[in-house]
Parts: C-alpha cells; sequence; structure tokens
C-alpha cells in the first residue's frame, strides 16, 4: 500500500468541501462510519498538490494499515461511479479522483425525490383545519 494524491474534478470549491446529503443518505449505511469519514478526507485533500504517506492517513483517520485497505476497497465497491483509484507503487503515491459533477448531480436528483417524498407524505391540508403542531411540543 502507498500514500496518495488527491484530486477532484466537476463543481468543487478550493478550500472548503461540503459533503452531499446523498453520502449520508445512500452510501454511509453500505460504506460505514469509517468509509464516510474517508470520503470527507478525500474531499478536504482534493487538489492541494499534497502526497499524502500511509502513515500519515493511517493517523489522521485513526486506523491500522489493514483497516484503511478495508475502507478504501468498500468505498471503491460502493462508490465506484465517482471516486476512482489508480495503483501507484513504492515509489508513486496512488492517484485517487472524484468526480464532483457526478456526485453532486446524484445529490440533486436524491434532493428531489426525498422532497417529493416528503410531499408526499405529508399530503394536503384540509381547508379551515388548525395547523399541526411540530412533534416534540407540547
Amino acid at each position: 500500500m502507498s500514500g496518495a494524491v488527491v484530486t477532484s474534478s466537476g463543481d468543487h470549491h478550493r478550500g472548503f468541501h461540503q459533503c452531499p446529503n446523498v453520502m449520508r443518505d445512500k452510501y454511509a449505511s453500505k460504506i460505514g462510519v469509517d468509509g464516510y469519514g474517508f470520503i470527507n478526507y478525500l474531499m478536504s485533500w482534493a487538489n492541494t498538490n499534497a502526497t499524502l504517506s500511509v502513515r500519515r492517513m493511517m493517523s489522521d483517520l485513526g486506523v491500522s494499515q489493514s483497516k484503511l485497505g478495508r475502507i478504501q476497497t468498500g468505498v471503491l465497491e460502493h462508490c465506484g461511479h465517482f471516486i476512482t483509484m489508480t495503483p501507484g507503487d513504492r515509489v508513486n503515491a496512488n492517484r485517487w479522483h472524484l468526480d464532483m459533477e457526478r456526485l453532486w448531480a446524484e445529490n440533486a436528483l436524491h434532493l428531489a425525490q426525498s422532497y417529493a417524498e416528503r410531499m408526499a407524505a405529508k399530503g394536503v391540508s384540509e381547508i379551515n383545519t388548525p395547523p399541526k403542531s411540530p412533534a416534540g411540543v407540547y
């Protein structure tokens, strides 16, 4: 296992990243909390021209080398349509690439579907009915 160089393309803002809701809602259950953290970690290092050593990644993420390998395998298995990895060797680091345009497009679809589901569940209120009180308010 070698370190990582992370690049991204598409709608990605340097110096600040926001993890799309689809990552939490759709993929976190598949890749686990560690995988979700790993993707956030990759986003934060994207396009910085930094080469991250395996030791640095293990320290930052608080995992062992074998667990880091399992996390990376899970992320590539479930999120391979917007995250790619080109393996490195003992001299050159692995190259991770995030296609943020695809990720944000998938997030937009996810948000639209979530909104449609919420509105369908809410239904149309009857005329002259008092508004429902929010849950948890007495």
